[in-house]
């Protein structure tokens, strides 16, 4: 913080008028200080963009083998689907085989190694496109930053202004309506940049959100582990007795 310093030399044949004045400017100094204290200006970082785009690979990748794991495991089939068909017949037991069953195998892998490139094209397909959205967010808000500090220069001037104008309203040099109307400007300015910084501040946590960042760590368990209610009349993990429907 920059600190000023004012040397003042007084003597007694110093003009009282001069004394006011050197007064009336500490008092400003002073006033112009504690309001910036007061008003500490709200700094919303950002992480490197680099981050934010391997956190959201991270997370797509994992749905992404999930997904793929999924659809291999329900559409495979085991192998006794492939065996000969057992039989009897008059004079003994028989097999018979299908030569069908080579082309249902065929048709099988065939349809599973398309759809699975499919699958992987897709996700590629969201993944692009997501990392490109997110490339452009992240300018938009360097963009809002920069905006915000211009105006929170040009609001330190005016917070000064308006200390002038509270001094003129005390000696009586200004009028109460033109102090109100001066006054109102203000307020209105100081407002309308804590909305501004408002909406900054959202739009950092759905760029996060949409970045899948920090994520909460928690998992899932089963329902006889945890401690939500499911049912009615049954004990909760602390012996309070759950809430469920009433019965008819």
């Amino acid at each position: 913080m920059r600190q000023h310093k004012i040397a003042i030399s007084l003597t007694p044949q110093t003009p009282r008028r001069r004394i006011y004045c050197l007064g009336l400017l500490i008092a400003l100094t002073m006033f112009c200080t504690m309001s910036q204290a007061q008003e500490t200006p709200k700094t919303y970082f950002l992480d490197s963009l680099s981050q934010y785009e391997e956190s959201y690979r991270l997370f797509l990748v994992k749905k992404w083998q999930a997904e793929r794991q999924e659809y291999i495991i329900t559409t495979r089939k085991k192998w006794w689907y492939y065996l000969p068909s057992l039989g009897w017949a008059l004079r003994g037991p028989s097999i018979s085989a299908n030569t069908g069953i080579l082309a249902e195998i065929d048709y099988n892998r065939t349809v599973t190694s398309t759809r699975l490139e499919s699958l992987d094209a897709r996700y590629q397909v969201d993944f692009q496109e997501t990392i490109g959205r997110i490339r452009s967010e992240y300018q938009k808000i360097l963009i809002k930053q920069q905006q915000l500090e211009r105006e929170r220069v040009a609001l330190a001037k005016l917070r000064a202004i308006q200390a002038i104008h509270n001094e003129a309203f005390k000696s009586q040099t200004m009028s109460p309506e033109e102090h109100l109307q001066h006054s109102y400007q203000y307020e209105t300015t100081i407002n309308n940049f804590k909305s501004k910084e408002a909406e900054l501040f959202i739009s950092i946590l759905e760029f996060q959100n949409l970045c899948r960042y920090h994520l909460p760590d928690k998992e899932l368990v089963p329902l006889e582990q945890s401690d939500c209610v499911t049912e009615t009349g049954r004990k909760g993990p602390q012996g309070w007795e759950t809430v469920g429907y009433p019965k008819r």
